[in-house]
């Protein structure tokens, strides 16, 4: 690459970064109170004219009102986990209670992640135009640009999760960056609870890297994990005497070995989300969610067959929320589909090119197998992908770098 050539680079970046950012608050503050007040109810955005409120939401003010930590049932909910919340409660306290405060907060946390999608790519493919294409798919990416206008805890997550692979593959072992590999680990475990076995893992690729690792890194590291974690484990077991991170895991299990998969999916979603609240009442609560998941396996253990022809629907609708009840949510589908299809080809492609680099792209596919394998056993939801679309867009854009490549070298060769 010329001087000229690199210097363009920080240039595009920067053009990267503010469309990124202009397009999710411009979504947020234009297109998305027209879509609220027209499209709302279709969509399953609002009821009866007004936008549904969200847990973290409805939790976060009743903690800023002096209420505690309790949802509209008025009991504590242990199945939100209180990062997102307090982050919430934070934005309240900062900003105020204005329209614009939760999107452009959000739209900076995006901004600051299709920055970090193109440092992993320059880690993993050492070169600046896959990253730029990288970092170019995202900042278009229209599922996260819906994600920033309403409290959902995907901007954050996805933020902490490429901060976390990037410091990553920046560790150069000492016990000071397993710290604080430790600490982003644990961030993101309170926001998805499922990532609380991830550690494990961490420590069989430590184990397994070929470079150096100061005896002290992997130490500091649980210490890190531990630190953020521990704090929520002992607060539950000192108000309901069991040792437990969250609650909603039996739930979801239940749901998981129940739901009829097909095109009315997410019909049939809602009516047995409606049918377990009203049969459980306080499906928060520890007790019940262990009742749930009693229940869950014993479906499993009668009709093991049925269950895992779940987990295979599960496969397929990780990635799409299959819904025809109106044309509009049966062109949102259809799109979707065709997107996801050409991007998995394209990311497979790109995993097997970059396939030389295994220990670069260790921990990437590790917890990209880790999130869909948990999620396929329990229960898939096509929002539950979104932190892994950034690793589907580096290993793309991969893809079609290399894809350019060839075809600008076999032109030079022709002529």
């Amino acid at each position: 690459m010329t001087e000229r050539q690199h210097t363009k680079v920080p240039i595009r970046l920067m053009w990267i970064l503010l469309l990124a950012f202009s397009l999710r608050v411009g979504f947020s503050l234009v297109v998305f109170p027209s879509l609220v007040k027209h499209r709302g109810e279709e969509l399953g955005w609002s009821e009866n004219g007004r936008l549904l409120l969200d847990p973290y939401e409805t939790i976060a003010r009743n903690v800023i009102a002096g209420n505690g930590y309790i949802d509209e049932s008025g009991r504590y909910n242990y199945e939100r986990l209180p990062l997102y919340t307090y982050f919430l409660v934070a934005v309240i306290h900062g900003l105020g209670n204005r329209s614009w405060a939760l999107p452009v907060v959000h739209g900076i946390l995006e901004t600051a992640s299709c920055l970090l999608i193109f440092l992993i790519a320059i880690q993993i493919h050492g070169r600046e135009r896959p990253a730029l294409w990288a970092a170019i798919l995202y900042a278009v990416y229209f599922k996260m640009i819906a994600m920033v206008p309403r409290p959902f805890t995907e901007p954050l997550t996805v933020f902490l999760l490429l901060f976390f692979l990037y410091l990553y593959h920046r560790d150069s072992g000492q016990p000071s960056m397993g710290f604080f590999t430790g600490i982003l680990l644990g961030m993101i475990t309170l926001i998805k609870p499922v990532i609380l076995l991830f550690p494990l893992i961490y420590v069989a690729a430590r184990k397994l890297d070929k470079k150096k690792t100061h005896p002290g890194n992997l130490l500091f590291f649980v210490l890190g994990f531990a630190l953020i974690v521990a704090p929520i484990i002992l607060h539950n077991q000192m108000r309901t005497g069991k040792i437990f991170l969250a609650s909603g895991g039996g739930k979801m299990l239940y749901m998981g070995t129940v739901i009829e998969y097909g095109r009315d999916f997410r019909q049939n979603e809602q009516k047995l989300m409606g049918d377990i609240g009203r049969e459980f009442p306080f499906q928060y609560d520890i007790e019940v969610d262990n009742h749930l998941r009693e229940l869950a396996l014993k479906n499993i253990l009668q009709d093991p067959l049925a269950y895992l022809a779940r987990i295979g629907a599960r496969i397929l609708y990780f990635w799409a929320y299959p819904d025809f009840s109106t044309p509009l949510m049966a062109g949102k589908t259809l799109l979707v589909v065709i997107f996801n299809a050409v991007l998995l080809v394209l990311a497979v492609v790109g995993f097997y090119l970059a396939r030389g680099q295994r220990f670069r792209i260790a921990m990437i596919l590790a917890f990209f197998f880790y999130l869909y394998g948990i999620h396929a056993v329990i229960y898939a939801y096509s929002r539950y992908s979104l932190p892994l679309f950034p690793i589907l867009f580096i290993f793309s854009a991969f893809t079609v770098s290399r894809w350019r490549d060839q075809r600008c070298r076999a032109v030079a060769g022709s002529g």
